[in-house]
């Protein structure tokens, strides 16, 4: 008989966005997790692996110059800004807290 796991902590997201080329967007993210270790924004095009876009706890390791991550540790937030939306941008982008990633390079 398989085992569940109840949890409380949860990650939400901003539902769908649509945007217009070349607009300045920021995706949005909130979690429940008080003593996190990382947080990752990451996105993936249908067919292909997900891509890590930034990653950070008390400063941001961006991935491409377009893109930056802010955070609030006070509010559990963290943001995705991305400058200039281009047609590649086009993607599922997620946000990740914690253990719910391994980030390798």
């Amino acid at each position: 008989m398989p085992q569940y796991v109840q949890s409380d902590t949860q990650v939400s997201q901003d539902p769908d966005l649509h945007v217009i080329e070349d607009q300045d967007i920021t995706l949005k993210c909130s979690h429940t997790i008080k003593n996190y270790r990382l947080l990752i924004w990451y996105k993936h095009i249908p067919g292909l692996g997900p891509e890590i876009c930034a990653h950070g706890l008390d400063s941001a390791v961006n991935a491409h110059p377009r893109y930056s991550m802010t955070m609030n540790k006070s509010s559990f937030t963290t943001q995705l800004h991305i400058k200039n939306v281009r047609g590649e941008d086009a993607a599922v982008y997620y946000c990740a807290v914690e253990d719910t990633v391994t980030l390798t390079h």
